[in-house]
């Protein structure tokens, strides 16, 4: 049960994680799909409406049960903006508008599907008619967003999710986690001041009241013991006056009282090493985002190329790219130096496949007949090294390009006032000739897919991980169990023996003549006044 439990949560984690990555897919293929409408590539036509309609999928089939049970959760206080086209005069319009996360993927569909189903020809003939489509109102839609605001509306989504259903259920470990601690820690209170106390001041009244006797006169003892049939044997092993059979017997109490407390120690040490232990297990962190910050270095690298005014003020892509860049390389030092709550990727074994041995990240017919181009630096030997080594190269490809951007170039009165990418072709086929693109548009997919089994072998790991939590957990409850039992019968054994010894101690003042009492002080005195001072 603990395992299934942790299980199917680790899987929603995994799920949820991957939203804003296939959103942020979702919009760059449109984005693109755009362009090669307007260049007439006609090679990325279906490539890229068989892209769009697989990742649309994977969001309907996924994420959509999932959001759904949140339809009804109140609108993001982040703004998305939102096109539209007036229908009397034609004319495109945009708002902000507030959106809740199922809200906003229904929506995200239907302008997607809407671009999807639109034929080919069609977009060529409205193109043809002199209609800017990069103006359309589903493409800028997508486009404009791109700037974290579906980011963040998505991102408080998985927030709240993540809240609802897992740290509410987290609670409850902890609710068990801290009543197992109450449980020690009463454990521990009841014997050092409960269970101690009480032999410690039952051996001193033992001692103390075994002293009175030595005032006794000889007499006396003699007509004590001429009331019992049975003889002296009985009597000495009925009161313990034996000093031999006193002092095994109370040996035997000290010991047993020593046992209760080092198995009570060690119990309460035991268990929270263990559910200690246990908790950092399950408190792997989640570094899936660097897929997202693949294709963001992507998008706002071609971006910084293109400079289109309408969506970008000059430098604006630059800052993107230069925060995302900063993020993937602040982020690849950290798992290497395994600050994230993860040993260190020198330390992992199983990720040797990725991160060393060069070969195919996808499928090896994609990297079979993959086109080389020498001179952009794509080859099969690129796409096939090691994970961090395809990252750096895909990482220096985007700083050549953040370098070699010059605003001042676009800050003139003409770009200022219109987008060149909207009446100059040749300008947008020079920004997708790059040759730092277009390394890039070449590799990323392979950078993703070793992204993608990289976080799976992850995940497979942290599964593997969890099984061996549950029987620790299974073992802790078994063992916790035992160790209750035994110091329960241990505790009722010292309770139980205490009580005999008080009242051995009663019976045996008791049964003193008063007479015999009255003749001594000492004895007199401790019958009175409960004092053992003697004189």
């Amino acid at each position: 049960m603990i395992h299934t439990f942790t299980d199917r949560k680790i899987k929603n984690i995994q799920v949820l994680q991957d939203i804003n990555f296939n959103v942020h897919k979702l919009m760059r293929l449109t984005r693109l799909h755009s362009f090669s409408l307007i260049l007439k590539t006609e090679l990325y036509y279906d490539y890229n409406i068989q892209r769009i309609n697989s990742v649309l999928d994977i969001i309907e089939d996924t994420y959509i049960p999932i959001l759904k049970k949140y339809s009804l959760k109140p609108a993001s206080k982040y703004p998305v903006i939102v096109y539209s086209t007036d229908s009397s005069s034609g004319k495109t319009e945009s708002e902000y508008v507030h959106l809740n996360g199922y809200e906003l993927m229904r929506k995200i569909i239907v302008w997607t599907r809407g671009i999807t189903n639109t034929t080919v020809s069609e977009w060529l003939e409205r193109i043809e008619s002199g209609e800017n489509i990069l103006l359309e109102y589903r493409f800028r839609t997508l486009e404009d967003n791109y700037q974290e605001y579906f980011y963040n509306v998505f991102q408080e989504t998985i927030e709240t999710i993540y809240n609802d259903e897992i740290s509410s259920e987290n609670v409850q470990i902890y609710i068990i986690y801290s009543l197992t601690g109450v449980l020690i820690v009463l454990s521990i209170a009841i014997n050092f001041l409960g269970i101690t106390p009480l032999y410690n001041n039952s051996k001193k009244l033992h001692e103390k009241t075994l002293r009175m006797f030595k005032y006794l006169l000889k007499g006396s003892i003699n007509d004590i013991i001429s009331k019992f049939e049975v003889g002296i044997e009985s009597i000495t092993e009925t009161y313990d006056i034996s000093f031999d059979n006193k002092k095994n017997k109370t040996s035997s109490v000290e010991n047993q009282n020593i046992v209760i407390r080092v198995i009570r120690k060690i119990k309460g040490l035991i268990i929270n090493i263990l559910l200690l232990g246990s908790v950092m297990l399950l408190s792997i962190p989640i570094i899936g985002e660097r897929k997202t910050m693949i294709l963001n270095i992507n998008v706002y690298q071609y971006e910084t190329l293109l400079q289109d005014i309408r969506s970008y003020l000059p430098g604006v892509a630059e800052s993107y790219l230069n925060k995302e860049i900063e993020r993937l390389e602040n982020m690849q030092l950290m798992i290497y130096q395994g600050k994230l709550g993860l040993e260190s990727t020198t330390k992992m074994r199983y990720l040797d496949s990725l991160l060393i041995d060069q070969k195919c990240r996808l499928e090896e017919d994609v990297c079979d007949t993959i086109v080389e181009v020498p001179s952009i630096e794509v080859t099969k030997n690129i796409v096939k090294l090691g994970l961090n080594e395809l990252i750096e190269e895909f990482i220096d490809k985007a700083k050549a390009t953040l370098y070699g951007s010059h605003i001042i170039e676009f800050k003139n009165e003409d770009h200022m006032y219109g987008s060149i990418i909207e009446s100059n072709l040749d300008f947008i086929l020079k920004c997708f000739d790059d040759g730092n693109f277009l390394f890039q548009f070449n590799t990323a997919d392979h950078v993703i897919g070793a992204l993608t089994k990289f976080d799976d072998l992850l995940y497979d790991n942290l599964f593997q991980s969890l099984k061996s939590v549950s029987l620790y957990l299974v073992f802790i409850v078994i063992g916790g169990t035992i160790l209750i039992i035994i110091s329960f019968f241990i505790t009722y054994r010292t309770i139980k023996l205490t009580s005999d010894t008080l009242n051995e101690l009663v019976n045996m003042i008791f049964i003193i003549p008063t007479s015999t009492i009255n003749m001594i002080p000492q004895f007199k005195r401790f019958i009175e006044t409960g004092s053992f001072e003697e004189e």
